[in-house]
């Protein structure tokens, strides 16, 4: 629901009633099936994503593995961070875990929002250190043994634990399924 995004939006910052109307009447309502390619390796990312129900996972490769580099679910705003934001192409790809409703918005029209109203730009700008600083906690804490990391997901993230395919949530761990479900057993 749009008011949904609002109310989000608005935790983070007041918002005018320009500003939220020119929101209603720029995002777009999406209906994702689980298992669909939002983006492609090569592709340059075009959309930020707000989650209203569902769960996205971007996955990047190297050394010709491929991993999870991050998992998203309700209320979280995603996309490819280089790719969208620099406008070039991504390595990245980005799925839906889970069928998804997603509001979007495209890289030019957060722009002009920006452009448009300060509030936003806060907003923007409040959101991105929020999830700057969640992914060096993230990156921090995937350098512990994977039992701790666990540990450490099971308390902040319960529902991705819950939620998250077991392949998925190993690859995200940087774990075999088979040290995820010994994990899990102790």
């Amino acid at each position: 629901m749009m008011n949904e995004i609002i109310d989000h939006l608005e935790s983070v910052h007041h918002m005018s009633r320009d500003l939220k109307l020119l929101v209603r009447e720029t995002a777009r309502r999406r209906e994702v099936p689980r298992k669909t390619r939002l983006l492609s390796p090569g592709e340059t990312c075009q959309h930020l994503f707000y989650i209203e129900k569902g769960m996205l996972a971007c996955f990047d490769q190297e050394g010709g593995k491929s991993y999870c580099t991050w998992i998203m679910t309700e209320k979280d705003i995603a996309t490819s961070v280089d790719s969208f934001n620099n406008q070039v192409f991504s390595t990245e790809w980005i799925e839906t875990v889970e069928d998804c409703v997603l509001w979007t918005l495209s890289k030019q029209e957060l722009e002009m929002i920006s452009d448009m109203h300060l509030e936003f730009r806060i907003i923007r700008q409040q959101l991105t250190d929020k999830y700057h600083i969640q992914c060096r906690t993230l990156d921090a804490q995937r350098k512990r043994p994977p039992d701790h990391f666990y540990d450490y997901l099971v308390q902040q993230f319960p529902e991705i634990v819950r939620r998250t395919p077991n392949h998925i949530l190993a690859s995200y761990m940087g774990v075999v399924e088979s040290t995820l479900y010994k994990i899990k057993k102790e």
